[in-house]
């Protein structure tokens, strides 16, 4: 895999995930705070 397709993956892999958590919050599954930890965990995992 290369460079490019390689954060072409991470790229998508973590807007599913914002897609996800996004729908979470809106059922009132998870909170604004709970949804911002998320997020930022994802972001260093990601990127």
């Amino acid at each position: 895999m290369s460079c490019t397709e390689k954060t072409k993956s991470f790229d998508s892999a973590f807007y599913y995930e914002v897609c996800m958590l996004k729908m979470l919050q809106k059922m009132g599954l998870i909170s604004q705070k709970e949804f911002d930890g998320i997020l930022k965990t994802a972001q260093e995992d990601y990127h």
